[in-house]
């Protein structure tokens, strides 16, 4: 997905764990190099990919001094958390709780590993946009999961970590997206919502502007309720 954001002239990073960097090796994924923590992988032009830990600082670290040498500074953040803990759903049977913490504190802490690391980085930028790739199984509202209790208590966790962000960064000019895709007779993709600039109006009130609050929506540009 990172590849439908880029443009001519752009630099794009794929960040990939290891673990999803050889089950792609594993698939023939076309154009997959392995790469050293931290360093620049050619996949085509202005294509970078990179394996990364996000719930490890030194190779987040890493990445940031990679980015820092060649580009100086990164305009949008992506980030989809997708570590799953397994079958962890069904009541009143055993669990492997370590995988369900391991896959919340990848997923959650993170997230916040990534944002920390790279927002100097972003402040660099006129840009300067935090988006998260989301379900809509992570609103109390809209979640009809059973199961997978794990992954979707980590997804609530980061959609709090970043309104969090967005209190402490709007006024420093950030802005934020939070996606929630895979709806049917979709129209809008997560590279549209998250690229485009929304209503910034400073004369209106904050319930009318994308830009002046943190708002979930779905491939139909639906709002989708916390």
């Amino acid at each position: 997905m990172a590849v439908q954001f880029e443009k001519e002239g752009d630099s794009v990073y794929l960040l990939l764990t290891k673990e999803e960097a050889e089950q792609m090796w594993r698939e023939g994924e076309t154009g997959l190099q392995k790469v050293a923590v931290g360093s620049r992988g050619e996949a085509g032009s202005g294509f970078h990919m990179c394996i990364c830990q996000p719930d490890y600082a030194e190779t987040v670290r890493a990445l940031y001094e990679e980015i820092l040498e060649h580009e100086g500074r990164v305009d949008i953040l992506v980030y989809a958390p997708c570590t799953h803990a397994g079958d962890d759903g069904a009541v009143g049977e055993r669990h492997s709780y370590e995988a369900i913490y391991a896959a919340t504190e990848r997923n959650v802490m993170g997230f916040r590993t990534l944002v920390d690391t790279i927002v100097p980085l972003m402040s660099k930028s006129t840009i300067r946009r935090i988006a998260v790739i989301t379900e809509a199984n992570a609103s109390i509202r809209n979640c009809v999961s059973e199961d997978d209790y794990g992954y979707y208590l980590s997804l609530a966790a980061v959609n709090m970590a970043e309104k969090i962000y967005f209190n402490r960064l709007r006024k420093e000019g950030f802005t934020f997206r939070n996606y929630a895709g895979s709806c049917i007779g979709e129209t809008m993709g997560a590279a549209w919502y998250v690229s485009c600039d929304l209503s910034n109006n400073p004369e209106e009130p904050s319930i009318h502007s994308d830009e002046n609050r943190l708002v979930m929506r779905n491939s139909l540009y639906e709002e989708i309720a916390w």
